[in-house]
């Protein structure tokens, strides 16, 4: 009884995070503990780090269902290999010009998403991107796990807007309203980038939040 009057003074939001892997941890571990304190207390960071809805944090909800049903909570965590050096091509991808537009490479994205594409979908993240997520397994656990972010897995998402400068970009993407859901307006920010074995840019998500 005490703990359902947590859960509605607390409006639901109760987090269960892995205090043996990360807050317990002295060294590197803290930067991902804060990381992961951001993504619950911030909804709109949440996934963002790549860090909820995996086994280092979850709704308490979700913890539950999964202990009731048997499931492994644990495991070992994927890491990144180490940042290559800077190629040349590298370094220039911040003055080159895309051989796209950034509304190109989102709906591509919201296509693969939509259709269940989900390692294509993940192919169009930044390298940094990509390296935060450390695996598309992991993208698509968050992605799953998220209560606005899940709907561009079955729905139609329209772009809305496009700004460009200086080799960055940003595009807002809208849910429309359905029955019993409201309408999640997004801001995807992209990059542009050489990819590896490519000669020209082309632009890259480097993160999805909601829009304020």
């Amino acid at each position: 009884e005490k703990f359902n009057q947590l859960k509605r003074i607390c409006n639901g939001r109760i987090f269960v995070l892995d205090g043996n892997y990360l807050v317990n941890r002295s060294g590197p571990r803290v930067v991902e503990s804060a990381e992961a304190l951001a993504e619950a207390i911030h909804p709109q960071l949440q996934g963002h780090f790549g860090h909820f809805g995996t086994y280092l944090l979850s709704s308490f909800d979700h913890a539950v269902t999964l202990v009731k049903s048997g499931k492994e909570t644990g495991g070992t965590k994927d890491r990144p290999l180490p940042f290559r050096e800077k190629s040349e091509a590298t370094l220039a991808s911040a003055i080159a010009k895309p051989n796209c537009e950034p509304d190109e490479i989102v709906q591509e994205q919201l296509h693969s998403l939509r259709t269940g594409d989900l390692l294509q979908a993940f192919s169009l993240n930044s390298a940094a991107n990509q390296a935060r997520w450390c695996s598309a397994d992991r993208f698509k656990a968050v992605l799953t796990s998220h209560g606005d972010f899940c709907r561009l897995l079955s729905e139609t998402a329209k772009i809305t807007k496009i700004e460009k400068a200086d080799g960055m970009a940003t595009v807002s993407v809208s849910l429309p309203e359905q029955e019993g859901k409201s309408t999640t307006e997004l801001v995807w920010t992209m990059i542009s980038e050489i990819t590896d074995g490519q000669q020209s840019a082309t632009w890259r998500t480097e993160k999805v939040g909601m829009a304020h």
